[in-house]
């Protein structure tokens, strides 16, 4: 089997894939967070081209300055989220103080 890192076969499949997922299944990697940063490493060391990379995470959906802005002007990832116009998630949004270092334990 060929070395899924070598130029020429991560050329191609770069080309062709949709995403680092997809680019994994491509070159038959387990997916895992340590393999998707070697394999990151690589194509960046290649200098190849992944700006037709969709996006997966939802930070992306909002440009640097307006996330910049927003927390800024916040006390909390609460109102940063808020002012972003995201849906707040459950867990740590929804109690602030079941994760804070001052609560009673």
């Amino acid at each position: 089997m060929a070395d899924p890192y070598e130029r020429e076969s991560l050329t191609v499949a770069v080309a062709d894939s949709r995403n680092w997922t997809d680019l994994m299944r491509r070159l038959g990697l387990k997916k895992s967070g340590g393999q998707r940063r070697v394999l990151q490493e690589k194509v960046a060391g290649h200098g190849l081209d992944t700006s037709h990379f969709r996006q997966r995470s939802p930070w992306r959906k909002y440009p640097d300055a307006d996330i910049a802005d927003a927390v800024a002007s916040s006390s909390s990832l609460r109102e940063v989220v808020t002012k972003l116009g995201a849906p707040p998630a459950s867990g740590t949004l929804s109690r602030p103080g079941s994760t804070s270092a001052t609560s009673p334990g």
